[in-house]
């Protein structure tokens, strides 16, 4: 599981705020078949939430996707520079 913290710089625009809202902090199955999941921390203004993402985007809701698709492109570009 990879694990970030306020690694969009400016001032988390895209992070979906919509899931502040859910009662759940676990969507789809993260890592439960070896494709791995993210572990995302929200710390703005007192508030705190820690969420578990599955890889599968068929497995999150879809307001979620294109977060994970820039998540990925933070990921590449970590691994790119440690190449």
């Amino acid at each position: 599981m990879y694990f970030f913290s306020r690694f969009f710089s400016k001032k988390n625009q895209y992070f979906p705020e919509k899931i502040l809202s859910e009662s759940d902090s676990v969507f789809g199955c993260p890592d439960c078949a070896d494709q791995g999941g993210l572990y995302i921390e929200y710390n703005i203004n007192k508030i705190s939430r820690n969420f578990k993402l599955d890889r599968d985007q068929n497995k999150i809701p879809s307001y979620l996707h294109d977060f994970l698709n820039r998540i990925d492109e933070k990921i590449k570009i970590i691994n790119d520079i440690t190449k």
